[in-house]
């Protein structure tokens, strides 16, 4: 059970390094400073919270993870979740479905 969670806690680490590199890439590259905060905070951040926090809490207090598959369940949602935010922010596919319906700054400063 321990080495199933482990697992999965290298997984978002690893992904957690893959957004790293497409975040200073993105840099290099010059793309727009929303797409690079978004792969910094939800990309690079989240998933290595996410990854030590599964391996970490459980054995600070001495336990170990109730629900075993929460690591599974929760993966690919995040991913996923975390590439359409950053295929919205530069319009690609099907996430520019979800930016149509997001407010510009003057709509914001109307209201």
């Amino acid at each position: 059970m321990a080495e199933t969670v482990s697992r999965w806690a290298r997984r978002y680490v690893i992904v957690s390094a893959l957004f790293l590199i497409l975040w200073q890439g993105a840099a290099l590259v010059g793309i727009s400073r929303q797409t690079e905060v978004l792969l910094g905070v939800f990309g690079f951040v989240l998933h290595t919270i996410f990854g030590k926090a599964y391996s970490l809490i459980p054995s600070y207090f001495n336990r170990q993870l109730t629900i075993v598959p929460a690591p599974m369940v929760q993966f690919p949602l995040t991913v996923v979740g975390t590439g359409c935010f950053i295929g919205a922010s530069v319009g690609f596919g099907l996430c520019r479905i979800s930016s149509r319906y997001r407010l510009q700054p003057q709509e914001i400063a109307s209201d």
